[in-house]
């Protein structure tokens, strides 16, 4: 047993090597019964020049089993029974080799049982049945039930534990009592043989194996014995025979008690034997007995070789005198015991732990009992404070020792009833209960979503009912849930939960794990947005982020997924902070000249973003930060080409070099930057640098474009805007309608300062034109209500720069789809109308625009611009037709009684000149 090893003498009394095994399997002088051995073919040549037997052995110790094999079936032994007995010793190596699996080894040493345990129903002849059948009873009880049998007597042992223990000890019972009564057959033969017959095999040592077999075999079967009571219902009549029939060979046998354990070595072990038949058969006082003598003799024994031997005896023997002191009520003594129990035991971390798991299920036990004692005296209060601390000791453990808790879990699980109500276990118990559904879900794919709904059902009530009982537990219910939910197909849950986990149980061991998954599963579902609702995978992704950054930043997860968490604040357009944590990305990150990239981008756009807030002022050292950013990157991307890269890389690389050199020219024309020289130089040559990035041809042109407007070189502007509306003939319109819409403000602006903005009208015009003309490309897909508005903008433009017979044509080209309602407000159809009623005013028609005019000023509401301006030309159409000055003055002062500010300064002014006119005309008569 790998918990508490076993010695050969002591127990078993015979080598639990192989190649003691080996010994008698391959004996130098065979002992049969009589009959004559068979005739042996001669050995292969290969087997002549090489010893076979040394080097299988050889292939054996170094583990390595599959040449082993192969050297067998390339060279079998001569007969089939030697044959058996190799593919025997090929599955011990197999039990043997700690690299496979526990369900591997299990496999190999039950095969190779199976194996032997034919050879001994079929070899009834063979002088080595003896042997076999007592290394039979030893595999079955030893290797076969190790896992159970440890479970049984230092742990917790559940039903499967018990009913596999309990299937071998029968077989192992079975061959015991067959080769005991094998051996009295063979002493009866032996001692009826004539004299120099029996001296024949005395000299051969066969007389000799036999006197040491037979006293092995009856000790083995009386623990063999005590194992299959020890697994067997209490209401099992075989159960107590079995127990008795060790107390009363025991009884019969004193010499097994009484030798002092120097002489026999195995006084403490039989002490320890005895004890427990008796716990087991409620003989608690006799049982204690034992078990006092049974340490107070280890105490005694001075060699350390030996203490070692024995430690496995002295330690259950210390377990089963606690369980006896509490099985007789006596709590007290109980826990005494155990806790020298726990100050005696030195161990490696491993052992330490295994034996801390053994402690902490006894001290459950004890205190589950006497809380049970309470109950029935009436003790409520007691018995409830009892059970509380009767499972801490075992969560202390768990939470020491994170990286054994799944075997902890197991250890609880495998000992629980299949139809165990979840609600009667305790807290620690319904951690291991909900673990070992998951594990059971995975293992039972036909029942997994019975039993995933079983583990949240459970995990949801723990955490409704028992947090405040046991908070330390609350994480990894909260852990197991988060899985539980992922497993059953609802990702978004899970990663909320593995994220309040990660938020509130920072000290938890996996609390980073469920940081790292929160993330995981957002990261998905963000990716998959237009399958979910992305209101709410949005935020859930970027608080996985936030909180795995900001809670673990020095992690390696952290460390990955802070680009992705810029990328995310990119996506958002939250560009300075983005740039910050895009400045955060590790080195060594598999993006970080994506990184750098991406963090130029930031700075660019964030300067740009600027103009569109109205934030004007762009200090010159941020402009400097981005131009060192951009060289960086242009540095780190030139070293990347320079290496080894694949052709799909390069592009990626050079694609991204093309464009951080389009974002710092882009900033470069901002009016706040105004450094279009710089801008021009820098996209000299960018179409025989990057040939083959057509995609960035629209932005190139644009930014071309806007610096040559800043220079004033309208000639090479006006030749460049082809060019762009041929790179980008879908989105150029809408850049150049941003541009027409800066310079018409600028224009506003500067007519407002009285300052001359010719130059920028006619750029305006050019743009206007250029608009146009993208408009009627069907590849521009513009529909008809915005065709009409470009329209307008044109024929204003064209109006605005003094072409009033242009105006007027494309205004009266859109009279006729004038609303008859028109006049009720702003719209297009406002603005034809003023349009072309001044196209055909500034071109002398005064008698035509009045018309067009009358309609928008009486029309229009006074807090209207348009009605004020119409209402000024309505004026000036009357007084230029030589209309009544009386009645002309008479409105403008009704106006300025009823609207002070006359529409505003500008055209308050020309009301008032206007005024003048019309008095100066009526006083001077007709």
């Amino acid at each position: 047993m790998p918990l508490f090893a076993r010695d050969a003498s002591g127990l078993l009394l015979v080598s639990h090597n192989v190649s003691f095994l080996l010994l008698w399997l391959c004996p130098a002088t065979s002992v049969g019964t009589g009959a004559p051995e068979p005739t042996k073919p001669p050995l292969p040549a290969e087997e002549v020049r090489l010893n076979t037997a040394a080097f299988r052995a050889g292939l054996k110790k170094r583990g390595l089993i599959e040449l082993l094999e192969l050297h067998t079936s390339d060279f079998p032994p001569a007969s089939d029974l030697e044959r058996q007995l190799m593919k025997r010793e090929i599955k011990l190596a197999e039990f043997a080799d700690k690299s496979r699996s526990l369900a591997e080894r299990q496999s190999a040493i039950h095969q190779a049982n199976s194996i032997l345990e034919k050879l001994v129903a079929s070899s009834q002849d063979d002088s080595r049945r003896f042997e076999w059948r007592l290394t039979l009873a030893r595999s079955l009880v030893y290797d076969e039930s190790d896992p159970y049998l440890t479970n049984m007597l230092y742990r917790v042992a559940g039903d499967a534990d018990r009913t596999a223990v309990l299937a071998n000890t029968v077989r192992a019972v079975r061959s015991l009592r067959a080769l005991l009564d094998d051996l009295s057959v063979e002493f009866e033969r032996i001692e009826s043989l004539p004299v120099f017959a029996f001296e024949q095999l005395e000299t051969s040592g066969f007389v000799e194996q036999l006197d040491r077999v037979r006293p092995q075999a009856e000790y083995l079967l009386l623990w063999v014995l005590l194992y299959d009571g020890y697994a067997r219902d209490e209401r099992d009549p075989r159960r107590s025979a079995s127990l008795h029939e060790i107390v009363d060979y025991l009884s019969k046998n004193r010499v097994l008690l009484d030798t002092p354990h120097d002489a026999s070595r195995i006084q403490v072990q039989a002490l320890v034997l005895a004890g427990i038949a008796h716990r087991l058969l409620n003989n608690h006082r006799p049982a204690g007995d034992f078990f006092d003598r049974a340490i107070d003799t280890a105490l005694g024994i001075e060699a350390p070789a030996e203490l070692r031997r024995v430690d496995w005896a002295v330690v259950l023997g210390q377990l089963e005198r606690v369980r006896n002191a509490a099985q007789r009520g006596q709590f007290d003594a109980a826990l005494k015991y155990l806790g020298r129990f726990r100050g005696s035991l030195t161990a490696n971390e491993d052992v330490a732990f295994d034996r801390g798991v053994m402690l902490d299920l006894l001290e459950r036990d004890v205190l589950r009992l006497q809380a049970r004692a309470a109950l029935r005296a009436g003790r409520k209060a007691e018995a409830g404070v009892l059970l509380g601390r009767s499972w801490e000791p075992l969560a202390r453990l768990a939470e020491a020792r994170p990286q054994r808790r799944a075997e902890l879990y197991a250890i609880l699980f495998g000992a629980m009833a299949r139809d165990v109500d979840p609600e009667e276990l305790d807290p620690l118990e319904q951690c291991a209960y909900i673990a070992g559904v998951l594990t059971d879900a995975d293992q039972q794919p036909d029942r997994a979503p019975e039993l995933l709904s079983q583990a949240i059902r459970v995990a949801r009530r723990f955490l409704d009912t028992a947090a405040n009982k046991a908070p330390t537990l609350v994480p990894e219910v909260m852990f197991n849930l988060g899985v539980a939910l992922f497993r059953q197909g609802m990702p978004r849950k899970a990663a909320r939960e593995f994220l309040s986990l990660a938020r509130n149980h920072q000290q938890y061991s996996r609390a980073l794990q469920a940081a790292g998954l929160a993330v995981q599963l957002s990261a998905e579902l963000y990716g998959q947005a237009e399958r979910h609702d992305g209101s709410e995978i949005a935020p859930l992704y970027r608080e996985s982020l936030e909180t795995l950054l900001n809670n673990y930043p020095k992690s390696d997860d952290a460390a990955y997924w802070r680009f992705h968490y810029a990328q995310l604040l990119d996506e958002s357009a939250r560009y300075v902070d983005a740039a910050a944590q895009y400045a955060l990305v590790d080195p060594s990150h598999v993006h970080n000249l994506e990184s750098l990239f991406f963090r130029t981008r930031c700075v660019s756009l964030e300067l740009q973003r600027r103009r569109e807030t109205g934030e004007i002022k762009i200090a010159p050292k941020q402009v400097d930060v981005l131009l060192e950013l951009q060289r960086a990157f242009q540095a780190a991307a030139s070293e990347e080409l320079l290496g080894r890269l694949d052709a799909e890389r390069a592009a990626r690389v050079t694609e991204l070099v093309a464009r951080s050199v389009i974002l710092v020219g882009e900033v470069e024309v901002l009016p706040q930057v105004a450094r279009p020289n710089r801008a021009l130089e820098r996209l000299t040559g960018f179409e025989v640098a990057f040939p083959n990035l057509k995609a960035l041809a629209g932005r190139l042109w644009r930014t071309r474009l806007v610096a040559l407007q800043q220079l004033g070189r309208m000639d090479e502007a006006t030749e460049a805007i082809p060019a762009y509306l041929a790179a980008d003939p879908r989105d150029a319109g809408a850049t150049l309608q941003g541009l027409f819409g800066r310079l018409t403000d600028e224009i506003d602006l500067l007519k407002s300062r009285g300052e001359a903005a010719k130059e920028k009208g006619a750029m305006a015009l050019l743009l206007a034109e250029q608009i146009h003309q993208w408009s009627v490309n069907p590849k521009s897909k513009m529909n008809t209500a915005n065709r009409r508005a470009v329209t307008v903008q044109l024929a204003e433009a064209n109006l605005r720069t003094g072409r009033y017979e242009r105006a007027r044509t494309l205004f009266e080209s859109l009279v006729g789809d004038v609303d008859d309602g028109a006049a009720a407000g702003m719209s297009d159809d406002v603005r034809i109308l003023l349009g072309y009623a001044e196209a055909q005013y500034q071109l002398g028609n005064t008698e035509a625009a009045l018309p067009w005019f009358n309609r928008l000023a009486t029309g229009l509401s006074p807090t209207d611009q348009i009605r004020w301006r119409a209402l000024l030309r309505d004026l000036q159409c009357r007084t230029a037709l030589n209309g009544d000055p009386i009645g002309i003055i008479k409105v403008i002062d009704q106006q300025e009684r009823l609207h002070p500010e006359l529409g505003g300064s500008m055209l308050a002014s020309q009301f008032k000149k206007l005024r003048r006119d019309n008095v100066r005309r009526r006083d001077e008569g007709p």
